[in-house]
């Protein structure tokens, strides 16, 4: 078939709306196969296409990209609130972008009231974050039996060792003192956070004397932690009396004492 040939179709029809006297005319055309032969293509759209591109306006975002306005539904209203709209920008890292979420109004979806009643102690937090990273925090929150409460009561935790276990949550940090490991030790046994609770223990390992070992032998008994029981009773042999050990210990350190000296003897006698 000859490129010639002239090939050209228009169709026109009209709808129109019910109600409404306004009619829309659409046109189809078919382009000239012939300028195809001298080597040019012009397209020229329909007039009405034409006219929508005239009157084309672009609206122009009223701030720059850098810095996004800030929204009202996640302006966050606490004292420890992020107010800075582009933070995002200043943190490079996942680490640090969850650092900056730590004890942080801002996002947050839960609130812990950490405490005795008189001493409770507001702590923001996010459920994702926690649920990462503790399995009851996963079924308090998204188990079968999760509750939908904005607000948690925790009147057995003290408000530093609470927020010692979010910071080795959020920042992958651990801060212990020798005022807060026991009860840190504690809130991770309670919310089962193994690395945590091991570091507790081994910090008590190592700031273990003569005038402690009573008092972490009986909480070592207490957290089910053998090994520091172990090392309470060595400095115990090692370095007090047993006169004196006594008179600090609880009932059943003495007794799991007695068993234990009475079981190194008959051994001792064996050999």
């Amino acid at each position: 078939m000859a490129m010639s040939n002239l090939y050209s179709k228009k169709s026109s029809k009209t709808v129109k709306r019910t109600g409404d006297n306004m009619s829309i005319s659409q046109t189809n055309a078919w382009m000239n196969a012939e300028t195809l032969n001298n080597g040019s293509l012009s397209l020229s759209p329909p007039p009405h296409i034409v006219s929508q591109r005239e009157n084309l306006q672009v609206m122009q975002p009223a701030s720059a990209p850098g810095s996004p306005p800030s929204s009202p539904c996640v302006t966050p209203s606490g004292p420890n609130a992020t107010l800075d709209p582009n933070w995002q920008a200043g943190k490079s890292t996942v680490r640090e972008r969850n650092a900056l979420m730590f004890n942080n109004d801002l996002m947050a979806d839960i609130k812990f009231l950490v405490g005795p009643p008189g001493q409770t102690q507001v702590i923001p937090a996010h459920k994702y974050v926690l649920a990462i990273g503790s399995s009851v925090f996963q079924a308090m929150f998204h188990g079968g039996l999760a509750e939908c409460k904005e607000e948690i009561e925790v009147p057995d935790v003290e408000p530093s060792a609470f927020l010692a276990l979010l910071k080795y949550l959020y920042c992958d940090e651990i801060q212990l003192e020798d005022d807060n490991v026991l009860a840190t030790l504690y809130v991770a046994k309670k919310y089962i956070v193994p690395h945590l609770a091991k570091a507790c223990v081994t910090f008590l390992e190592t700031s273990l004397t003569a005038k402690n070992a009573c008092l972490l032998l009986s909480q070592s008994r207490l957290f089910e932690e053998p090994e520091l029981m172990q090392r309470c009773w060595e400095v115990i042999d090692a370095q007090v009396s047993i006169a004196h050990s006594i008179s600090c210990l609880d009932l059943t350190s003495i007794h799991n004492g007695l068993e234990r000296r009475r079981h190194c003897s008959f051994s001792a006698h064996i050999h």
